[in-house]
């Protein structure tokens, strides 16, 4: 943008009553200042400017040096006399602190102002950004990695790692406002993946979006005064048009409205739900682009606990419309069954079904190919130390012996994940089985942080107290961005066993200080 075009939309802002802040990032996504100055990074090489998404973010800002300050304090004094904002965002997420680790200038810092590690590191920027910001008369809003190594008085915290980070500064007094990607990151799909335009992951549909609250029900309510409202993100790398952008953020976007406009007790999904129809007859005479994924129809798999039976429920998100599905082949048309309960799976399965609204087909017609895998362990009772990601939380209790095996996409529903942590469980088959083999599997994605574990070991039991190694397994960890399963295998077992135990190595890296994922799908029980 030219100084003329951002005065320009500051005053057309401005005349609607709405305050731009800009984000200027001062840690790490600095990729473009450094390919142009170079002497911003710890390494002072040459780099380029990626053409698409980077994970981990290396290349960052060196604030060992005097000259890093310089930089980005003369960009703010640029940036405070172009916006009004009482509130400047200095960014802060995603910076992966390996070069810092290995930069003479840095360690230096460290020393010289008493600092413990590179995160006590980032705090002496960000701290330093926001007195530099409150000398011009502004305050600093930064994402919820800011909180890391010690929060900047009077910081903003905008969270967006879920809520934690919200609840966290507002336990210290400091304002916040609520971002989570889990609700709220309007770049995610908002219906079934193989119909819908290419997104960047994740899954957050319309319903999903209206059920967030931005005080959540833990946060104490001394703690709730500081909840300055909530913010929805649309990161457009994956979006080249505006019709793109119109389908992704409409109709979300009322949600998101109504969420903010509206107290919680006053909120009703079914009377928004039906307004949205109207809605769609404005947008549609606007000549806009909206999503009418509301309608179609998803599903979810799962082990029903009474009878182990794995079954197929079917919705969509309004009240006021009826399924109608068919086994096989054939498509469903007004003639064809009424979805009222689960449908059992008894093997590979193909179910073909259709929304339909005053006897008229509304929405895409849904199919689902179902695979079933031959498992012995099949509604096992599973038990964890750590449980999973509400994200990442495919099945449940029931997740990793239910008979379906997960894709190389990690947002396909089938996967279990968990960040950062060790994880263990044991499983009871409730009765002594002959044993001859065993099979785990991993999802491997290092461009969504979804690591390797760096060792795994599987015990069996026939008393659920003494346990004996089967094996240990020391996986091979590569640095490389493609996506692969990795299934751990033990053949040609002669066990008679009722429990097992597997434990898992978190997939973070101590050495590099890159933290990660681990996604585990299907143990299967030969």
């Amino acid at each position: 943008y030219t100084q003329q075009e951002i005065k320009d939309v500051v005053e057309y802002a401005s005349s609607k009553y709405i305050s731009i802040v800009p984000e200027i990032e001062g840690v790490a996504h600095v990729m473009s200042a450094i390919a142009s100055y170079s002497h911003l990074s710890c390494s002072q090489e040459q780099i380029m400017v990626p053409s698409g998404g980077v994970w981990p973010i290396t290349e960052i800002f060196c604030p060992g040096k005097e000259s890093t300050f310089e930089f980005i304090e003369n960009v703010l004094d640029e940036v405070v006399e172009l916006f009004p904002s009482k509130y400047i965002h200095i960014g802060g997420d995603e910076a992966t602190k390996t070069n810092w680790k290995k930069c003479d200038h840095c360690q230096k810092r460290i020393a010289d102002e008493g600092l413990k590690n590179e995160e006590e590191l980032q705090s002496y920027m960000v701290k330093r950004i926001s007195k530099y910001l409150k000398t011009k008369g502004r305050y600093m809003i930064g994402w919820d990695e800011i909180l890391e190594g010690g929060l900047a008085e009077g910081a903003v915290v905008m969270s967006w790692r879920g809520t934690e980070g919200g609840l966290e500064a507002a336990s210290m007094k400091h304002n916040v406002i609520m971002s989570p990607d889990t609700y709220w990151y309007l770049d995610h799909y908002q219906g079934n993946k193989s119909e819908e335009p290419l997104a960047i992951g994740g899954y957050s549909t319309l319903n999903h979006v209206y059920s967030f609250d931005p005080i959540p029900a833990e946060m104490p309510i001394e703690d709730q005064q500081y909840v300055m409202g909530a913010q929805a993100n649309v990161w457009t790398e994956y979006m080249p048009n505006l019709e793109h952008l119109q389908y992704m953020i409409l109709p979300r976007m009322l949600a998101v409205s109504e969420v903010l406009w509206t107290k919680p007790e006053n909120k009703n999904w079914d009377d928004f739900s039906e307004r949205v129809k109207f809605m769609f007859r404005r947008l549609d005479v606007l000549g806009i682009n909206y999503s009418k994924s509301s309608y179609n129809i998803r599903s979810e798999k799962a082990i029903n606990p009474e009878n182990k039976q794995l079954e197929l429920k079917l919705f969509n998100e309004y009240k006021q419309t009826e399924i109608r599905y068919e086994i096989g082949r054939k498509l469903p048309d007004i003639n064809s069954p009424i979805y009222t309960k689960p449908i059992k799976i008894t093997g590979n399965t193909r179910i073909n079904a259709s929304v339909f609204e005053s006897g008229n087909i509304v929405g895409s017609v849904f199919t689902d190919s179902i695979t079933v895998f031959e498992n012995i362990a099949k509604g096992a009772l599973v038990s964890y130390n750590n449980t999973y990601s509400p994200k990442y939380s495919s099945g449940k209790k029931f997740g990793l012996v239910d008979g379906l095996i997960g894709s190389t996409a990690f947002d396909d529903r089938y996967w279990q994940g968990w960040f950062d942590k060790d994880v263990f469980f044991d499983v009871d088959m409730q009765q002594n089985k002959t044993i001859s083999g065993l099979r785990l599997s991993f999802l491997v994605d290092r461009g969504n942080q979804i690591l390797m574990s760096r060792n795994v070991k599987i015990f069996y039991s026939k008393d659920g107290e003494n346990y004996e190694l089967i094996k240990e397994f020391f996986p091979t960890v590569t640095e490389d961005n493609t996506k692969r399963k990795e299934i751990l295998k033990v053949k040609e077992l002669k066990l008679n066993a009722r429990y097992f135990r597997v434990e898992v190595a978190n997939s973070s890296n101590e050495d590099t200080g890159e933290k990660g994922w681990v996604f585990i799908d299907e143990f299967v029980v030969e």
